[in-house]
């Protein structure tokens, strides 16, 4: 099997640390790449420490300040002691939605808790003001609730754009074997979606998760709110968020405070 590199965004909060358990799980038990994007303060210059000894993993985030380096050790050291993935960390110099693109473009997924993502990157897309409506971001992004336990259900996003569903088609490849078990939905936000061709590209969707999910469901936006949306998806604190940020339209989805809150059925 190919190894996958995957970017986990995190900062200060403990919450964000739930992205950091999804991605040993999920890809630890291989030889892959997993490199944390540190969004927080820069460690101080003296803050220095050995890594622990691991049995088999690699890691290397001295660019990540001492309380969060000391609990991703105790994470990989207790909880995953088999991982045998090559951990490291880094930052951005200047980080503008053009670096993350560039990081992206030569990664296979994206991943962070909804909070992190309100707090780091929302605005980094909804501030867009190049009077384009669509901002192009290469690679599927997995948001995940920080109360995240196991995947209940998943949603994949689509919009208008033709890219998007290589980004569907790149997040059933690495996550196939995890799809299987739970509730796939697919959420077209594609604006003229009556047209004999959208009708199409869905049933040709729907067969292609087909290979991936028993009973994949298709879903077109209608404007709904989010607690309505929340009930036709089954979103709760376990469901997987797969989303190509492209659009202003689909951020208005989860731009919202509290966004697993919000779209978690009571």
């Amino acid at each position: 099997m190919a190894l996958k590199r995957i970017i986990i965004a995190i900062d200060e909060k403990v919450s964000g640390l739930t992205s950091v358990r999804f991605a040993l799980n999920y890809f630890g038990g291989d030889k892959n790449r997993i490199s944390i994007l540190w969004l927080g303060k820069l460690p101080n210059q003296n803050e220095r420490s050995n890594a622990p000894e691991m049995q088999n993993a690699s890691v290397k985030i001295a660019s990540i300040p001492m309380e969060q380096r000391t609990a991703i050790y105790k994470i990989i050291m207790e909880e995953y002691p088999d991982s045998k993935a090559l951990i490291t960390s880094e930052t951005l110099d200047n980080f503008t939605r053009k670096q993350l693109t560039t990081l992206c473009s030569f990664s296979d997924i994206l991943l962070a808790t909804f909070e992190v993502f309100e707090d780091h990157l929302s605005s980094m897309f909804a501030n867009f003001v190049g009077g384009r409506k669509y901002n192009k971001v290469c690679c599927p992004k997995i948001l995940i609730s920080k109360e995240f336990e196991y995947p209940e259900s998943i949603v994949l996003v689509k919009t208008d754009q033709i890219n998007t569903i290589a980004t569907v088609k790149q997040f059933c490849h690495i996550f196939n074997e995890h799809c299987a078990d739970v509730n796939l939905n697919l959420l077209d936000l594609q604006d003229d979606n009556r047209t004999s061709s959208v009708i199409e590209t869905q049933r040709l969707l729907v067969d292609y998760l087909k290979q991936h999910s028993a009973q994949p469901a298709i879903y077109t936006y209608s404007g709904e709110d989010a607690e309505k949306l929340a009930y036709i998806l089954n979103l709760t604190k376990n469901t997987i968020w797969v989303s190509p940020l492209e659009s202003i339209e689909e951020l208005e989805l989860h731009n919202i405070d509290g966004v697993q809150e919000e779209f978690e059925p009571s």
